[in-house]
């Protein structure tokens, strides 16, 4: 054993840890919590990586808390085949709904299971006080994800017992700042995503019109995936884009822009996912628009085919659909197509699983 290898072992000896090693352990590339429309798995090559930090921001009615109980909803379903299969207790999910503005109907529709769902609402607490219940939440080792909602209404204890027409300085972004070089290790060492919502604030006193997120600079060094959300176009219920001024949209388009990643590549930087008011995500018309740009759905006229997408799990590649007739699935119109897909879910989640393999193929 030469110098350095004996220093190493001193060093985890020390801190009880294995923090200094040689080489590195590769993950799992699936290790991801996945979002329900396949248009936002293809922007991020497969969703929300485990162990990180995350941030959703945006304007009001933006999207994000929608998309955070999208992810809440999906992590719940991963975290229990995980316990399954690895035979060990099912991780948990903690959201801290600081606005008190939790819709549990949404919540459902949206898929979550409110039973198994950890609640903070915080009354009078500080960012500090719920910094603190996040680490040692964390610390535990039981979570698995925790969704902060939102960090633009936390108050520093000085803002608390400072009187109204007292002006406090540095806002939250001290008290951040140390959250912030806390909670990254932790993350990493128990696997739990942290899920940041943040708001778009305008900057006073600037020269220019200019527009930041609350919570300073180390914020943002920290995350490894960042999305902005903002609301897109008004649609229809067959999906077609309506005018701003529609009296009665069936849904909206909800945009989302990649402003940082460090954990898939940064060539899928724009995109949207599909919102419908009544049935929550609308997976159904993302995945044929994914196919339709994956080859694995072609389109001549007015006729939609299905091409043979088991052959990616054999291959890595679709073969075309036969002319035969048999083994074909061929529609007239995509809403026919969308409604059998919807009536045969044994065949939208195999396309589904194809999809994601692609998705982590090319990542």
């Amino acid at each position: 054993m030469n110098k350095l290898d004996e220093l190493m072992k001193e060093v985890n000896k020390k801190f009880k840890d294995e923090i200094f090693v040689k080489g590195v352990k590769w993950e799992d590339t699936n290790d991801k919590i996945p979002f329900s429309s396949p248009r936002a798995n293809y922007m991020t090559y497969g969703g929300i990586p485990l162990g990180r930090a995350v941030q959703f921001f945006g304007v009001n009615s933006g999207g994000k808390t929608t998309t955070s109980l999208d992810i809440v909803a999906n992590a719940q379903k991963l975290f229990e085949r995980m316990a399954i299969k690895n035979d060990e207790p099912e991780k948990e999910i903690l959201f801290i709904d600081a606005e008190n503005t939790l819709d549990e109907l949404w919540a459902t529709k949206l898929g979550v299971n409110l039973d198994k769902l950890r609640i903070l609402r915080p009354q009078a607490q500080s960012a500090e006080d719920i910094f603190q219940i996040i680490l040692d939440a964390v610390n535990t080792g039981e979570l698995g994800l925790v969704v902060l909602d939102s960090v633009g209404v936390l108050l520093s204890n000085a803002a608390w017992e400072a009187n109204m027409d007292e002006r406090t300085y540095c806002g939250i972004a001290g008290p951040l700042t140390t959250f912030v070089g806390k909670i990254t290790p932790l993350l990493h060492r128990y696997h739990t995503t942290l899920i940041y919502i943040n708001q778009i604030r305008d900057v006073l006193n600037a020269r220019i019109p200019m527009q930041s997120t609350p919570g300073g600079r180390a914020l943002s060094h920290s995350l490894s995936l960042n999305i902005k959300f903002w609301k897109g176009s008004f649609i229809d219920e067959l999906g077609a884009e309506m005018k701003s001024s529609s009296e009665n949209p069936a849904g909206n388009l909800v945009m989302m822009s990649i402003e940082k990643t460090k954990v898939c590549r940064p060539d899928r930087r724009t995109g949207f996912y599909t919102l419908n008011y009544k049935d929550g995500i609308d997976k159904i018309n993302d995945l044929v628009d994914l196919c339709m740009k994956e080859g694995i759905v072609e389109q001549s006229g007015a006729w939609f085919t299905v091409n043979n997408w088991t052959k990616l799990i054999e291959t890595g590649e679709i073969e075309p659909a036969k002319v035969d007739g048999k083994n074909i699935l061929k529609f007239q119109g995509r809403p026919k197509l969308v409604q059998y897909l919807k009536d045969n879910e044994h065949i939208t989640n195999s396309i589904s699983e194809c999809v994601l393999k692609l998705l982590n193929k090319e990542n």
